[in-house]
């Protein structure tokens, strides 16, 4: 390994030695709670060098949520594998994204700017649409495989969705005294949702 390509190591390292510290920082106390100075402490750099690497707090944010997408859609698509018919994988995707919810709940909240005002939140709508691409060919096999026809699937995906987050904040705010209640519930709409043209036939 020459200096060059040691040198690009060594910043990688200690760039995903920033971001682990963050996520530990997020995982215990919140996203809000994240500072360039709490992370130099915890990994004994000096803050001028955090900055380095993340030119500001939102930056570092930024990060974060990316890989939080990255994280979800590949947990979607592992669980998507352990069922063959389309439907069957369209509910594994979906509590999934339930469970991920559940068990990395600050991960999630800084994924979706839970809590930020509209100038601060970290929300990104780009790395949210790593959702959409996993999930809309599947909806469209199922539509495809129930009723002969994937047109609106795109619409399908939001409300499908839209149902699942809006499941997941009435969850955090019951704090979690139904949860078995509102898995079955996510598993009927889902299933509604994407076969209704079935049912009207």
């Amino acid at each position: 390994m020459n200096n060059i390509e040691k040198r690009k190591q060594q910043r990688e390292t200690a760039r995903l030695q920033i971001i682990d510290a963050a996520l530990s920082i997020v995982r215990t106390s919140g996203w809000q709670a994240v500072s360039m100075r709490k992370i130099a402490e915890m990994i004994d750099y000096t803050p001028p060098v955090i900055y380095a690497y993340f030119s500001c707090k939102e930056d570092l944010l930024h990060a974060l949520s990316q890989l939080g997408f990255l994280k979800l859609s590949r947990s979607m698509q592992i669980e998507a594998r352990s069922v063959v018919t389309p439907v069957a994988q369209l509910e594994k995707m979906w509590l999934a994204y339930w469970q991920f919810a559940l068990e990395e709940t600050a991960f999630y909240q800084l994924m979706f700017g839970v809590g930020a005002s509209c100038r601060n939140n970290p929300f990104e709508a780009d790395e949210a649409a790593r959702i959409a691409e996993v999930v809309t060919p599947v909806i469209s096999k199922a539509m495809l495989a129930s009723h002969g026809g994937d047109e609106n699937a795109a619409c399908k995906f939001h409300a499908c969705w839209s149902v699942t987050h809006g499941l997941i904040a009435l969850h955090f705010l019951n704090r979690g005294t139904a949860d078995a209640f509102s898995r079955q519930v996510l598993v009927s709409t889902i299933r509604n949702i994407v076969v209704a043209e079935v049912v009207k036939a």
